[in-house]
């Protein structure tokens, strides 16, 4: 017995050495364990790679039974790792990252265990890439790499927790992927591995990237802005895209992009209703997108533009060194943002979640598209601008001619309308114009979905930032006055008069300067020159797509018979912030950026001109007064556009008139003026031009009923404007008297 075993032995050896394929893959890993540079003093580590090549000797290439093969070199690397000791402290070779402990992790056993699998991975995909190999040598490389990735694995799974420490082997990695220092080679084999079900369960991708997604979120929990920690908020962003856009079998699926939205966390359900504040912090993406420029009302950012705080006062939409830098700055995050969103909504198996979460993250924050609400129960404006940015970066591509139309009555939508006002439809007529779709099929369209969403999302965002705007520029002005004078009165006071009141000037002034900080954060991100180009090319797709609704293929070079006499049921059933928050967007650009607006394709101009020719087909009166603010706001060339289109040219000078004796029954004092103000201002415009200048005589010499009851108005208001003027003439005279006193 001893004697035929002894002739076995002796036959594999024969084997072996007859071989030379087997030959130079022994030798090949007989190198990985060579400790050339080490001290012979090291007697442990010695023995440790001493032992390793004996073991490699021992091994039998059978390469009939290949699994057999990979098992004996796994045996050999784990027991190589399991001995790893303590080293010499390294030097990150990027910069400290402050969510990771290093004196933690430096030179750690599980720091030598992982950079010896690293390293010998990168040797074994060297070795292959030489020319000559057999075929055999081929594929026990091949297996050495299976059996690298094996115990790497069996390491981050906490497998050997009592040698490696699961949590310090994951520390490790991630600081690794940081760095920059793992090759893309290793991780698609990493995440291939892992996903195989014939190599891992089920639950090792899982068991293994989780941890390492969790350490990400915390990095981005632990950056602030104002610290100015953007490096590592990039290298976290490009570390989160790397590894989501990984796919296995070609352009197979991206199974981490799967395991993220699948995560508990991704989409958080709690019992009772979630508030947006919470929902946006507590889900998984939360902290990436919350960092930026952050302030509010309840707690100013007191860390930023000290010594600007005059620049809160300017009104001309121009911008400080300040405010360049943090828009610079944070532009190239929401690049990063949406890179790493991207492959959670290429892949189909992670599309839906991806939406949905967009979708939660909306409606959770409803409360924001109140005039007055408690920023503690929402998500930041900062917040809300990277999240625009993002959903603003996904609509740039989107042919709106592919669009589902009508998918916001769709059974299923992700879009929630019920509770808005429509364009010219009541509750109840909404209700049954969405039941004919009830039998519909769900559609996850991504374009279609994504444009309405961004809709949604722009309606949280630009309409709440421009109220704030007015309204902190309002309490700043009256700050300043209330401060001037104090410190007027303050020159009449002496003693402790005088030093009560300067402690309350004091005071005054520490809450002006913390207005002033937090108007110029509101302002940075309204102003952003970035953010205000995606608006301005995402209004002018929606404002399209309404008009799309009234005449699918809508010529603006053509006469104005392409109009319905009454407006579609889908017009009308639109929400009305899909116009308003166009209006508002025109608004506030043309005050602020009129350059961009300069620079842009006109078609904006022509759509709302030609809306404001069949103003009938909008039922509030305020909504078309806003239209009329947009078109009176334009200044020459932009101006031209109006009164130059052919479409409207028969019928603007007639709703003009029409509109300002119209909304006398609006039931609004001040507003009647301001939307005659602006339409006596438009008139005013196109005195010059000949062709309207002709119109208007036309129409005096027609003496239409149109045109009576609004010579009358024009009447009555120069009659009011006199009334008001004598009496306020009466009260100047008072106070000069009392002056003169």
């Amino acid at each position: 017995m001893e004697e035929e075993k002894s002739q076995e032995k002796s036959d594999v050896s024969s084997e072996d050495t007859s071989n030379p394929s087997s030959e130079h893959t022994r030798d090949f890993l007989t190198s990985l364990f060579e400790c050339e540079g080490r001290s012979s003093s090291d007697d442990k580590m010695m023995i440790r790679y001493a032992d390793a090549i004996i073991d490699v000797h021992k091994v039998a290439f059978d390469l009939s039974a290949p699994r057999t093969v990979q098992s004996h070199i796994t045996e050999i690397f784990t027991k190589f790792v399991l001995q790893s000791q303590d080293g010499a402290k390294r030097h990150a070779s990027g910069r400290s990252y402050n969510f990771i402990d290093h004196s933690d992790v430096n030179g750690c056993r599980e720091e030598d265990a992982i950079e010896f699998l690293l390293a010998s991975f990168v040797r074994c995909n060297h070795e292959l890439g030489k020319d000559n190999l057999s075929a055999n040598s081929k594929l026990v490389l091949e297996i050495t790499k299976t059996a690298v990735l094996s115990v790497f694995v069996m390491i981050q799974r906490g497998f050997f927790e009592d040698q490696l420490r699961r949590r310090r082997a994951s520390l490790v990695f991630v600081r690794r992927l940081l760095e920059d220092t793992i090759s893309f080679n290793f991780i698609k084999g990493l995440i291939e591995y892992t996903s195989n079900g014939e190599e891992c369960d089920e639950e090792a991708a899982g068991e293994v990237f989780n941890p390492i997604f969790d350490i990400l979120r915390a990095g981005a929990v632990a950056q602030h802005f104002e610290e100015n920690r953007d490096e590592i908020v990039q290298q976290i962003l490009r570390v989160m895209n790397l590894l989501l856009n990984v796919r296995i079998a070609g352009n197979g699926p991206r199974p981490l992009s799967i395991l993220l939205v699948n995560r508990p966390d991704f989409l958080p359900t709690v019992a009772e209703k979630i508030a947006g504040r919470e929902f946006g912090l507590m889900s998984f993406l939360g902290p990436f997108y919350n960092y930026g420029l952050e302030s509010s009302g309840r707690r100013p950012n007191n860390r930023v533009f000290i010594g600007s705080e005059e620049d809160a006062r300017k009104y001309d939409g121009s911008v400080n060194l300040e405010q360049q830098q943090y828009t610079n700055r944070i532009s190239m995050i929401r690049s990063l943002l949406h890179q790493t969103v991207l492959p959670l909504v290429s892949d189909p198996a992670s599309r839906n979640n991806t939406l949905k979460w967009f979708a939660t993250v909306i409606t959770a924050n409803a409360l924001r598209t109140r005039t007055q609400y408690d920023p503690a129960d929402v998500i930041g404006d900062h917040y809300m601008a990277n999240f625009l940015s993002v959903m603003y970066r996904f609509s740039e591509k989107i042919d709106i001619s592919k669009i589902i139309m009508e998918y916001p009555f769709l059974p299923g939508t992700l879009v929630d309308i019920t509770k808005e006002t429509r364009i010219k439809m009541d509750e109840q007529s909404a209700m049954g114009f969405a039941a004919q779709f009830a039998d519909r099929p769900v559609e996850y369209h991504f374009s279609t979905v994504c444009f309405f969403l961004t809709i949604a999302a722009q309606q949280l965002v630009i309409p709440p930032l421009m109220r704030q705007l007015s309204e902190y520029s309002r309490h700043v002005k009256d700050l300043q006055q209330k401060l001037a004078a104090m410190r007027e009165k303050l020159n009449t006071l002496t003693g402790f008069e005088r030093s009560q009141l300067e402690q309350k000037i004091n005071l005054e002034n520490g809450h002006w300067q913390l207005m002033c900080r937090h108007l110029l954060c509101l302002k940075t991100h309204a102003q952003d020159p970035a953010i205000l180009a995606s608006a301005l090319d995402f209004v002018n797709k929606q404002m399209k797509l309404v008009m799309n609704s009234l005449c699918a293929d809508l010529n603006m070079m053509g006469d104005d018979s392409q109009l319905p006499a009454e407006p579609t049921a889908l017009f009308c059933a639109y929400p009305e912030n899909y116009l308003e928050d166009v209006f508002d967007f025109y608004i506030f650009a043309i005050g602020t950026s009129p350059k961009l607006l300069m620079e842009s394709n006109t078609e904006w101009i022509s759509r709302l001109t030609v809306l404001f020719t069949h103003y009938e087909y909008i039922k509030s009166p305020f909504l078309v007064a806003k239209l009329v603010r947009v078109l009176a706001a334009l200044q020459n060339p932009l101006w031209f556009h109006v009164v130059s289109l052919r479409m409207a040219q028969e019928k603007l000078l007639l709703c003009m008139i029409k509109f300002y004796s119209g909304f006398e029954d609006s039931g609004d004092f001040y507003e009647k003026f301001n939307v005659r103000g602006n339409i006596q201002y438009m008139l005013e415009k196109m005195a010059d031009d000949v062709f309207y200048k002709a119109k208007f005589m036309d129409m005096a010499r027609e003496c239409g009923t149109e045109f009576i009851r609004f010579v009358n108005m024009v009447i009555n208001d120069a009659t009011w404007c006199i009334d008001e003027s004598l009496s306020g003439l009466k009260n100047i005279h008072e106070i000069e008297r009392k002056m003169a006193k």
